[in-house]
């Protein structure tokens, strides 16, 4: 994605401290999924979903906040209503300026711990910091937890010139609060707002204090990989000059950043929760400091758009995965680029490392197996389809999958058969099987479906949806596209699905979701391997409507 970056400025207004306050309403959960008649193992019952839940109005008492578990923080703190919209906008991705932009001095807290907010301004300002948790909360998608007294903001410049090393802004704290039980875990976009209108937002994560059986990793790293802030990132050059090498994650989520999290994470978060998957929710920089909290896990969820992962995160993934975990990639373009990520003192990650070329990277000759480059070149060798079964192609896909074979598991599925076409879901970035000698597949690969897309200079890729398991009964689902998850809440700024489609998409991922969570779902149900083998095989297999086009730049 590239963007230009608006002329800013920002001066960090006073210290203030605020108080916690917090709303926590109980409701109902929109369930899509129905217990199948028969099973076909004891421990693995297979859920289908034959239809979908219509998207309901939003309500107030719809929320499905999950219960505080053993060792959560007193939660003694008076309730007390927050003031603004209760909800984002649904056009947030859209209408949200950056103009008062903020950032957070961690990504993730648990209750009792302090979090520091700070705030900038491209002109003097007055704005409110909210804080809404993340979920279906009755089609709403969000619900506001926690507001702030408005805060008066002097501008300042927000540019930096350190190339090739994009620095923090270190702008003076503005709000300190604590995380108490009032917070949820889960998902959290922090807000600023002025006017009326959102100005800034950050991605932050409330830990849970009781681990369930499921986690989802969301894309912190990937998201500050594509923010300008400071004026370049590690897709954007100062002054149209070498991309940057070095970025800060303290400082803002601007442009597509910003674009970033509310396209691939929040609608994850969305999708789960509508479902019915309790998940704990995690930073990908906490896998990074803590590799043991994808363990014994029964499933580990992907967003939409993980691309930049450490060799910590890579390896807590596959040990998981060798115990029996299963994976189900709500996207595509996942574990992309290598990075090395800094810490601070305080065990807090400050800035991620990415040099894309061997010859810039001053580990790749001591420490090779730290080189930050892609995980399919030389000196990696790690491409993720040789575990996943499938890894990205192509970006500025538009495109479509036709159903080459399902699982016994999900034969059930309204409007999934042999031959169905699934328009315009292989959109975004996208994954697929890819036949290239240097890259492996799983012997057992299930390519369940499958698109040709074309592109310039005669160029054809693979777009698909694949599910594959392991010997350690592990399985691994892919949708294979970024879109996936916005696709299904309707909210991609890039187009949306049919409605029709995306009740099968939602029929689908909830079958997907549900039947995954349950540990050993891959020995019991094995994949059937079928993965053309060449470009000439899949253009065998598929029919005219199953072709699509990819743009330049992938």
């Amino acid at each position: 994605m590239r963007s230009r970056l608006r002329p800013a400025s920002v001066l960090a207004a006073s210290g203030l401290a605020v108080s916690c306050i917090a709303l926590i309403i109980g409701g109902s959960r929109a369930e899509a999924v129905t217990q199948a008649s028969g099973s076909t193992s004891a421990q693995a019952p297979v859920i289908t979903a034959k239809s979908v839940t219509a998207l309901s109005k939003p309500s107030v008492t719809s929320t499905s906040i999950p219960p505080l578990g053993p060792g959560s923080c007193a939660s003694s703190v008076a309730v007390v209503t927050p003031s603004g919209p209760k909800s984002l906008p649904t056009n947030v991705i859209r209408s949200t300026d950056d103009s008062i932009p903020l950032y957070l001095d961690q990504w993730s807290a648990g209750c009792g711990e302090r979090i520091t907010i700070r705030l900038g301004a491209a002109h003097s300002a007055k704005a409110v910091v909210r804080a809404y948790r993340i979920g279906w909360y009755g089609g709403a998608g969000s619900r506001l937890v926690w507001s702030s007294a408005p805060i008066r903001i002097p501008a300042t410049p927000m540019t930096t010139r350190s190339k090739p090393t994009i620095s923090s802004p270190n702008w003076k704290t503005n709000i300190t609060t604590k995380i108490t039980s009032n917070w949820a875990p889960g998902l959290y976009a922090i807000v600023t707002s002025s006017g009326g209108r959102v100005t800034g937002v950050a991605e932050f994560v409330v830990r849970s204090s009781s681990p369930q059986s499921a986690v989802v990793v969301y894309s912190g790293l990937t998201n500050a990989s594509y923010s300008p802030f400071g004026g370049a990132s590690l897709y954007r050059g100062l002054d149209g000059g070498s991309l940057a090498t070095t970025v800060a994650l303290q400082r803002p989520l601007i442009l597509n950043g910003r674009v970033s999290f509310l396209k691939h994470d929040v609608p994850t978060a969305q999708a789960l929760d509508r479902v019915g998957i309790r998940a704990d929710a995690v930073m990908d920089t906490d896998v990074h400091s803590t590799p043991s909290l994808l363990t014994s896990r029964n499933l580990v969820v992907l967003p939409g758009h993980s691309e930049y992962w450490t060799k910590s995160m890579y390896d807590a993934l596959l040990t998981a995965q060798s115990a029996g975990t299963n994976i189900a990639v709500l996207g595509a373009n996942e574990i992309y680029w290598q990075a090395r990520v800094q810490m601070n003192s305080l065990g807090q990650p400050v800035s991620m490392f990415v040099a894309r070329k061997l010859a810039k990277d001053p580990l790749a000759v001591t420490t090779p197996a730290l080189a930050t480059v892609r995980w399919r070149d030389a000196p990696l060798r790690h491409d993720p389809s040789a575990s996943l079964g499938e890894s990205y192609t192509v970006t500025k896909a538009h495109g479509s999958l036709q159903i080459l074979s399902l699982p016994g598991w999900l034969a059930a599925t309204t409007g999934l058969r042999s031959g169905a076409i699934l328009q315009g879901v292989a959109a975004g970035e996208v994954d697929g099987p890819r036949v290239a000698p240097s890259i492996w597949m799983p012997t057992n690969l299930q390519v369940i479906g499958l698109g040709l897309l074309r592109g310039p200079a005669g160029r054809v890729a693979t777009a698909g949806m694949t599910y594959y398991t392991a010997p350690s009964g592990s399985a691994v689902f892919q949708f294979g596209s970024t879109n996936w998850a916005c696709q299904l809440m309707a909210t991609c700024p890039d187009g949306i699905t049919s409605t029709q489609t995306r009740q099968i998409q939602w029929a689908v991922t909830t079958s997907v979701l549900h039947n995954l969570s349950q540990r050993g779902w891959g020995r019991a149900h094995p994949s059937t391997p079928n993965a053309p083998k060449s470009i000439s095989a899949m253009h065998s297999a598929l029919s005219p409507a199953a072709y699509g086009t990819f743009g330049a730049g992938s």
